[in-house]
């Protein structure tokens, strides 16, 4: 009765109304010929199928579930964008050679959008996915004097952000990987090879250790050191073309792109040794241990304070060049990377 699509008149008649009897003699006629059918033929209950309600129950709906629907329905109706799938199949590939799983395309939506990567670079790796950064392409088709933005004054060829994170000349952008890949290498134990489906793909790594959380801190550095490193070329890369209009005179060289890398990161870690505080960012707080896990053999702290240099006030805490590799054992001197105190709670 409810599957009925047309209009179904309901009539309630009572008892001592004129014609009650005839109107009972009539459904109980109507009973019996039903009962009868049923004796000589069974209805196939296979083909039934169960009632379901069209739309959506209004009384228990919310904002979030309807904005929820609506996008389903609307990434259905979309056909895919041939760039979108280029770059998530670069992502998958390059998760897939280093963990021996294949991510799916959810799973690095998913994770772009971690707590542990900041808005902008967010918004940075979404774009990259998509092939949504203004480069190279992007400027061919235009009149002059924006069809010169298409090609990279450094190297004479066709911009692309594979070209502007991996093959650029620029000694900046050598530099920032160079310290990076050891950073990682330190902290992991292991060489990956980073390239651009790694970046994109850079919250979906993960790495194997005896103890969970130790494995949870390799791939939480993991992810923040690439996103931060890849934005910060990317940063360098429109300063030089943007904000100096490719002045061959401007340049970042290795040791500024050196300082600002340490500075990114040691930023970063500021900001994980604040957002431990329970008493000020309460259930949204960081635990002190999955800092620790995150930060323990890339950072230089002093002798016996390894494990609590998170709350001690006035704790130097910094990138050591002499475990990543830009001072150490023969060099001239000894530099202890961009280092800041902070004060206590």
């Amino acid at each position: 009765l409810r599957r009925r699509s047309a209009r179904t008149t309901l009539l309630y008649v009572s008892k001592h109304r004129h014609g009650w009897s005839e109107l009972k003699e009539t459904v109980n006629k109507a009973r019996a010929a039903a009962r009868a059918a049923q004796t000589l033929q069974k209805p196939d209950i296979a083909e039934a199928v169960p009632y379901d309600t069209t739309g959506a129950k209004l009384s228990t709906m919310t904002q979030k579930r309807a904005h929820r629907i609506i996008k389903v329905i609307e990434t259905a109706e979309t056909p895919d964008r041939k760039a979108t799938s280029t770059e998530l199949k670069h992502a998958q590939d390059a998760v897939e050679t280093n963990n021996g799983a294949r991510p799916t395309e959810k799973q690095i939506w998913t994770s772009i959008r971690s707590r542990d990567i900041p808005r902008n670079v967010q918004n940075f790796l979404w774009k990259g996915i998509h092939g949504a950064h203004k480069v190279g392409e992007y400027f061919s088709n235009m009149p002059m004097p924006w069809k010169e933005y298409a090609t990279c004054p450094l190297c004479d060829v066709t911009e692309s952000m594979e070209h502007i994170l991996f093959s650029c000349t620029d000694p900046a952008r050598r530099s920032i990987w160079r310290l990076a890949k050891r950073a990682i290498e330190t902290k992991t134990g292991e060489r990956i090879d980073v390239n651009i489906g790694t970046v994109w793909g850079c919250a979906t790594m993960r790495f194997d250790d005896e103890e969970k959380p130790k494995a949870e801190g390799k791939a939480r550095a993991f992810r923040i050191i690439i996103s931060e490193s890849a934005f910060l070329i990317w940063k360098i890369r429109c300063e030089r073309r943007i904000q100096h209009e490719d002045d061959q005179n401007w340049k970042v060289n290795r040791q500024e792109a050196t300082n600002r890398w340490k500075a990114t990161i040691n930023n970063r870690i500021a900001i994980d040794r604040l957002l431990t505080n329970k008493t000020r960012h309460k259930r949204g707080a960081l635990s002190t241990q999955t800092v620790l896990n995150t930060w323990c053999d890339i950072i230089e702290t002093k002798e016996g304070e390894e494990k609590d240099w998170i709350r001690h006030p006035g704790v130097l805490v910094g990138i050591g060049t002499s475990r990543i590799g830009q001072g150490g054992r023969g060099s001239n001197s000894h530099d202890t990377g961009s280092v800041y105190t902070l004060s206590p709670w």
